[in-house]
């Protein structure tokens, strides 16, 4: 992708900023306080909440983990197409929450009537990049916006850009090392993407999660919006798909954890900077490892309301 000169400039020194801000989240408290990333109280606008629970449609159980990582807006923005945008902050703030999940679907179930059925298909291995908290055009409803996942089931990685515009590719995920510091590389001809998450305590459930980690519930109320997929041809957005994760956290257990990673190459257009930053830290208190996640999907998508 070609900038402007001043794209350029403008690129260079969010680059630099974003360098300085997620080498010095690596074990400290953030800029943005204890608390860690920002959550919904600070961005203006709101979300349209689920209304109802998939009847029809999938189910799967994840083990993995879920990492936020700060960004400088100016980068965030540039990976969104056409005239999807940030939320704006209502506190100043600079940066902008990038979350990736690295992990396992398990027990591949349909649902017919609300009851899953096995699916007799495999497990698969999947990561997902993600940005919250995104308007479109002059709207003000926050969406998850799906900026890419890899995934290493070809069936899986068709449904998901056919029925939703989830940006699925298919490539290789190679795990290193012990559950609790686990080096994941992703290869698509080239290597794409590493990242390496390390438990740092102990697991517990998701209620206790909620009142020993609080950063966890901010990112389960993030994980209430609808996520919304996109077909993109030369920047132009021609068809956008929303969706919700429908989580159950009744059997999850959850535990602290610090992720380090790197995109090694551009996973979307306006990702230049992203890969220039190397290697980054996620925030100290936005990482958890994540197992037995009872995760939904229904198969017929809600209309978009942005």
């Amino acid at each position: 992708m070609n900038f402007s000169p001043t794209r350029r400039g403008m690129l260079a020194s969010a680059v630099a900023a974003g360098t300085v801000l997620t080498s010095s989240l690596y074990g400290v408290a953030s800029a943005q306080g204890v608390a860690g990333f920002p959550g919904s109280g600070q961005f203006d606008g709101s979300y349209d909440p689920r209304a109802s629970d998939a009847q029809e449609g999938g189910q799967s159980t994840y083990n993995g983990s879920i990492a936020v990582t700060l960004l400088d807006r100016f980068l965030v923005q540039s990976a969104l197409p056409g005239d999807f945008r940030l939320a704006e902050r209502n506190d100043g703030g600079t940066t902008h929450p990038v979350i990736h999940l690295v992990g396992h679907q398990r027990d591949l179930m349909l649902l017919k009537g609300g009851v899953p059925h096995p699916a007799g298909a495999p497990d698969y291995q999947e990561m997902i990049l993600l940005i919250p908290f995104v308007n479109r055009g002059s709207g003000s409803k926050w969406h998850t916006f799906a900026l890419r996942m890899f995934l290493d089931q070809a069936p899986e990685v068709a449904i998901g850009n056919i029925t939703f515009a989830y940006a699925k590719v298919l490539g290789q995920l190679t795990e290193i090392g012990l559950p609790a510091d686990l080096t994941t590389r992703i290869t698509v001809l080239l290597r794409v993407f590493e990242g390496n998450v390390r438990r740092t305590g102990s697991w517990r459930t998701s209620d206790n999660a909620g009142m020993t980690l609080p950063p966890w519930k901010d990112l389960q109320e993030i994980f209430k919006m609808p996520v919304v997929g996109a077909d993109v041809a030369l920047d132009v957005v021609v068809r956008t798909v929303c969706s919700y994760w429908e989580w159950d956290y009744t059997n999850a257990e959850v535990a602290p954890a610090t992720s380090r990673h790197q995109f090694l190459q551009t996973l979307r257009d306006g990702m230049d900077g992203w890969v220039q930053l190397g290697p980054l830290s996620s925030d100290p208190n936005g990482t958890f490892a994540i197992r037995g996640l009872r995760w939904r999907l229904a198969a017929q998508p809600p209309a978009c309301s942005f």
